[in-house]
This record gives structure tokens, sequence and C-alpha cells, in this order.
């Protein structure tokens, strides 16, 4: 028997061949039988499975090094604050001072970045209202932006538990990432829909969640670049500058999964990519009559 995965480009699944000879009584093959099988959903599980075992150690390093090192900015934070009092205003020395603190504190963002990206997020749960929310986040973030954009579906109870800010921060990391990736020209949809998960999926807990989808019209992700765009610091943009950083998705997929959530993505090289924010949804209470 042979047995073969592979990925079909003109269909953008993963495929299994498995191949069966069949033999006559003298134990010769006369023929073959051919299995196929779409693998697609079986490749992205075990795709996370791989990226959560992959991390575990490392986010626990770079938890720690994070941590210790945002001490010592806010040391040389409060040093040159010091350093100020000591200076006239009008001083060359204070204005430099200002730009050096200015930079402590931008540093010290990357660093609470890399924290929520490492898992160290402790969310305040209660309950979110999306139909609400995702109007006002969407016109806020897009507000400076040329990109088309359009929440283009509700639903009729999009209530959520989640923490409002964390889960502002995660959308808004994909819809920026999803603004440049038209490179302003083209669009950016974001539609919800509630969706029933059980218990088998590898990273949700079994029951009801609203998945807000964010897609793109930018040139899509290559297949085998797409298992990475989850790993912190990976960026398919030009480094130096905020937007190749590479910590958006990273810093959303731990948002989202400290609050009972999960991020995925989907991506056709030439047509765009979808990510998907899948949110707990808000349980019906029961009523004893």
């Amino acid at each position: 028997m042979l047995h073969r995965e592979f990925f079909e480009p003109d269909l953008n699944r993963w495929l299994a061949v498995t191949v069966v000879p069949l033999h006559d009584e003298k134990g010769s093959v006369v023929s073959t039988l051919h299995f196929i099988q779409d693998v697609t959903e079986k490749r992205r599980f075990e795709e996370v499975r791989m990226l959560a075992r992959k991390f575990e150690t490392a986010m626990t390093i770079a938890g720690g090094i994070a941590h210790d090192f945002n001490n010592l900015l806010m040391i040389i934070a409060g040093n040159v604050e010091i350093a100020q009092k000591d200076i006239s205003p009008d001083s060359p020395a204070y204005d430099k001072l200002s730009r050096a603190k200015e930079a402590v504190f931008r540093a010290a963002d990357l660093v609470r970045r890399l924290l929520y990206a490492t898992m160290h997020i402790h969310p305040h749960l209660c309950e979110c209202d999306l139909n609400t929310l995702l109007p006002v986040w969407l016109a806020d973030i897009m507000k400076k932006s040329p990109c088309r954009y359009d929440l283009t579906s509700y639903i009729e109870d999009a209530r959520v538990i989640a923490d409002p800010e964390l889960l502002r921060r995660a959308f808004e990391n994909v819809v920026k990432n999803a603004e440049e990736a038209t490179g302003g020209k083209g669009g950016v949809k974001v539609s919800l829909w509630n969706r029933s998960v059980s218990a088998s999926h590898p990273t949700l807990k079994g029951g009801s969640y609203i998945v807000v989808e964010i897609k793109d019209s930018g040139p899509g992700i290559k297949p085998e670049l797409l298992y990475r765009v989850f790993d912190p610091y990976y960026s398919t943009k030009q480094r130096g500058t905020q937007k190749g950083m590479g910590l958006g998705l990273a810093e959303s997929l731990s948002i989202m999964s400290a609050m009972g959530g999960t991020v995925e993505i989907t991506s056709t090289e030439g047509s765009g990519t979808s990510v998907y924010l899948y949110i707990p949804k808000k349980e019906e209470e029961t009523t004893l009559s």
C-alpha cells in the first residue's frame, strides 16, 4: 500500500492519495485501488497543534526576558525624568532627554506586545455586543485610510464573553494587516456569523461561538508561508518599521486564546486573505418555572 499527501495549488487543498494493490490467487498484483481524500482540515489542525508545542517553551523564555527588560526600561525612564528636573526646559539637553524618554516608552509598548504574544495576558471578561462595538471600532481604525471598508453582515444576537479592550486590540491588529495587504487600493470586508464547534476541535472547547471574518483584497499569501503567519516577529513586510515587526497576528492569537477563542486564517494567492476571530458566545440563561 502506498500513501502520499500533497498540496494541490489549483484547488488550494491538501489531498491524500492511497493506492492499494489487488492480488490474484498467486499473489501477483493484477490491479490497484486508488483513494483520494481531502485532508485540508486535518493538516490545518495538525499545524495548530505543532505550533502550540513549538511555542510553549519559547513563550516562557521570551515572556520572562520581556518582563525583566520592561523593568529595566522603567528604571531608565525614571532616571531620565529625574535628570530633566535638574535642567531648564529651554536647554537643548532637555529636548534630547524628552526624545530619549519617548523612545523608552515606545520600547515599553513593544515589550507589552511581546508579553501579549507570549500569552502573558489576564483578560477581564464581560458581556459585549459586537453589533454595537464593531461598527464603531472599524470606523475609528479606518478613518484615515484610503482603503474601502464595509461591515457586510450582522446577526440578531451578537453578544459574546470577552475583554472589550483586548478584543479591540486583536480586531485592530487584523484590520490593519488587511489594510496594509491591499496597499490602500483595495477593500476590507468584515462579517460575522454563528458557529457551533464540536469537542474534537484542537484548540477550542465545544460550544457556540461568533466568528468575525476580516477579508482583504490583497495579493494573498503563498501556501508554504501561511503556517508561519502566527510566528512572533515573522513578517512578509520590510523590516525596520512598526509595520514590519510581525507581532500583530501573534498578539491577536494570544489575546483570543486567553479569552477562550482562537484565530484561523485562509488565503488564496492572488485572491486575498481571510482571518477569522472565534469569540465565545454569551450563553442564554435558563429560567426554572
